[in-house]
């Protein structure tokens, strides 16, 4: 699995806990996403950072997680970061505009200096 989607794919399922934040308890979402073998190294990793809470339900075999408050700092850094790289984008979109705008103020300041230097009969 690539890494980069892998990321994207973690970051998505956080930040969906912080949406239901904190009446909301998660079943299966990381198994769903990353199969059951990986999802157990993650969710045991989250809970050891306390970033989540973990009960074990094993009747059914079945992980039920939710956010710590710890968690939860950690999903607003999560959106915050893909605030950050959608305002980069836009910025540079803007620095591009701005110098297109300011290229052609100037070609239409040259044109209209041309224009009255050749009514003012400057070059006749």
């Amino acid at each position: 699995m690539d890494e980069e989607l892998t990321i994207e794919m973690f970051k998505n399922i956080i930040i969906d806990m912080y949406r239901g934040y904190p009446e909301y308890t998660y079943v299966g979402t990381f198994e769903k996403i990353f199969g059951k073998k990986k999802a157990e190294g993650i969710i045991s990793r989250l809970q050891s950072d306390g970033l989540i809470e973990v009960d074990l339900d094993i009747k059914r075999d079945t992980y039920y997680y939710e956010l710590t408050s710890k968690g939860v700092d950690f999903a607003i850094s999560m959106i915050n970061l893909d605030l950050s790289k959608r305002t980069y984008n836009f910025n540079q979109q803007m620095m591009v505009t701005t110098k297109v705008l300011l290229l052609m103020t100037f070609g239409m300041f040259t044109f209209a200096f041309i224009q009255a230097l050749i009514t003012l009969g400057v070059f006749g």
